[in-house]
This record gives C-alpha cells, structure tokens and sequence, in this order.
C-alpha cells in the first residue's frame, strides 16, 4: 500500500473523498491524487497526517501504528528540541 492507497483508505474510514480531504486542507484540487508518482512536500504532508490526527510515518508505510509517537526512537535528551521543532512546524505551516 504506498501513500495514496493509505490516504484513500483512511477516507474511506471517514467517509469523505479525496476531493474533500484537499478542500479541507487547503490543498489544490488533484494534487493528491498526484502522489502517487510523487511525494509531496513535507507542509502538504503534514497538513493531511494532521487532518486525520496520525503520524507522518504512518501515511509513509515506515510504522503500522498510526498514533503519533513523539518519543519513539529519541533519545530522552532530544526530546525537548524535537517537540519545539513538531510545534515550529505546525506554527510555520498554518501560516500559508
């Protein structure tokens, strides 16, 4: 299941279509549907693993666990820096 199949399956579990999910997201109408020859940018990315509340690993296919994790696989000592660095990037993104 690549990117695309994980977005429309959790559509699907939501009961709303693609063409939704953009209108929602503020991204552009067929753009999603473009993912699947090509990744999309990590704010595109981030705004579709927000809007269904599960981790950007999950929609990647690198874990199975669609919950977000914010200290799996970080070190204690890192782990301030890198929910400053998730909170700068919700902040710089919903700016656009």
């Amino acid at each position: 299941m690549d990117l695309l199949d994980k977005i429309i399956s959790l559509c699907d579990k939501k009961g709303i279509t693609i063409s939704r999910l953009e209108k929602e997201t503020g991204l552009a109408n067929g753009s999603i549907k473009k993912w699947r020859k090509a990744y999309p940018s990590a704010d595109r990315l981030l705004r579709v693993a927000e809007y269904f509340n599960v981790s950007i690993d999950f929609l990647l296919r690198r874990t199975e666990n669609p919950n977000i994790v914010a200290d799996e696989g970080i070190p204690a000592e890192a782990r301030e820096e890198y929910n400053n660095f998730v909170e700068y990037l919700k902040v710089k993104y919903k700016k656009e």
